[in-house]
């Protein structure tokens, strides 16, 4: 039994280690208000705009692998 705890135990380390070198390359932004209701927004464009307006930075040839909300 205590053997397949530390089985268990080293599992979990592997996937905490997985999860995080698949979020290395990823930018988290919060606090950005959603739209009004019934309106669809571009993730992608919203936070180029919010990188070009507070962060003074080109974003015209910036490129998004993928960009979406997070549930709450």
């Amino acid at each position: 039994m205590e053997s397949y705890q530390q089985e268990i135990e080293q599992s979990k380390d592997e996937l905490l280690d997985i999860k995080a070198r698949s979020m290395r390359e990823n930018l988290m932004f919060y606090g950005i208000p959603e739209s009004t209701a019934g309106q669809t927004e571009n993730c992608e464009q919203l936070v180029k705009e919010l990188i070009r307006l507070k962060l003074q930075l080109d974003t015209e040839h910036m490129q998004f692998d993928r960009s979406h909300r997070l549930g709450a």
